[in-house]
């Protein structure tokens, strides 16, 4: 590919609202060198976050719905605090069902917000327990 069709495909792209949230995602899997797994969940209406996007072991996901009020995710998006969990498959604040599923186990979810309150959760991930660290958080 050519330097000018580099260009040109960076500039759709960059007007493409999806590309630039899977880049986002794709990009946080670098940020945090244990993660597996990273996703991009939106409040899809009052009670639920929904993948929208994923990448590594979560790309398969896209379209999967948490409750808000019963997952990890939810918990960062009402709280908007990073929540930080070492096993998923133990802790309370987790939904076991979707840990099962997923096999996610460790979680790092960041809460994105605007004025008028929490819409989204970026969530990096690993199969292994205990993958993250004080330092990861900070690197997210």
């Amino acid at each position: 590919m050519n330097q000018k069709s580099v260009l040109h495909e960076a500039i759709r792209d960059a007007s493409n609202p999806m590309a630039v949230l899977d880049r986002i995602v794709q990009q946080s899997l670098r940020l945090v060198p244990r993660a597996d797994g990273a996703s991009l969940e939106m409040r899809c209406d009052a009670e639920n976050l929904e993948y929208i996007s994923a990448a590594g072991r979560l790309a398969e996901y896209v379209g999967l719905r948490l409750p808000l009020t019963q997952s990890l995710s939810g918990l960062a998006v009402l709280t908007g605090e990073v929540q930080r969990c070492n096993d998923g498959r133990t802790d309370p604040r987790t939904n076991h069902e979707a840990v099962e599923r997923t096999g996610v186990v460790s979680m790092l979810c960041v809460p994105l917000s605007t004025q008028q309150g929490g819409v989204a959760v970026l969530k990096v991930s690993s199969c292994e327990p205990c993958a993250f660290t004080d330092d990861d958080v900070e690197q997210i």
